[in-house]
């Protein structure tokens, strides 16, 4: 929404400012949560009933989650861009080619007996390859971009703050909803 708000008026100090604040606001929320996560893990196992058997899996699998998902909202404001610029063709074709090495590392570690962990792996590499494709595009599209988390705005983050908690509720139903399954 902002993005698209301040490239039609080309004030991209606007959007730099607000690509930077939100990158250092995910990235300090994110920092928090990981490490809280490890304080919750074996009592959220122990919640869950999950067998000693499979605690460690189940462990590894939870804090890979929860990094994922962090590193995915510190990462957001980049992706942000193409949406902002309406550059869902780049966004597709990036998804559409990932696509295929999400399928092989699939089969590869499901056949190599890796099983969940081995799942969560997959995610981590895909979603590395994917976040550094559509940097780079977002880099390319606007060329405008700095990264500078000095250029951190308090009013931005306002800005950002009574706009973005109503997304993040439903990117935590969205985890909640589709990836329940590797959970469980």
């Amino acid at each position: 929404k902002y993005i698209s708000e301040y490239f039609a008026k080309r004030d991209f100090k606007q959007i730099n400012e607000l690509i930077n604040t939100g990158f250092v606001f995910y990235s300090i929320l994110a920092t928090i949560i990981i490490v809280l996560s490890f304080f919750v893990t074996k009592p959220l196992l122990k919640f869950f009933s999950i067998p000693e058997a499979i605690q460690a899996e189940a462990s590894f699998v939870f804090l890979v989650g929860i990094v994922l998902f962090n590193v995915s909202n510190a990462l957001s404001p980049f992706n942000a861009i193409l949406e902002g610029l309406q550059r869902m063709d780049i966004s597709n074709k990036v998804n559409i080619v990932m696509a295929i090495p999400n399928v092989l590392g699939t089969i590869f570690f499901l056949e190599n007996g890796y099983g969940l962990p081995g799942l969560m792996v997959n995610n981590v590499i895909n979603f590395g390859m994917m976040s550094l494709l559509k940097i780079i595009f977002a880099f390319r599209i606007l060329p405008e971009i700095r990264f500078d988390p000095f250029l951190f705005n308090g009013a931005m983050f306002k800005k950002l703050f009574e706009f973005g908690y109503k997304l993040q509720l439903s990117r935590l139903a969205y985890l909640v909803n589709f990836q329940t399954d590797k959970l469980l």
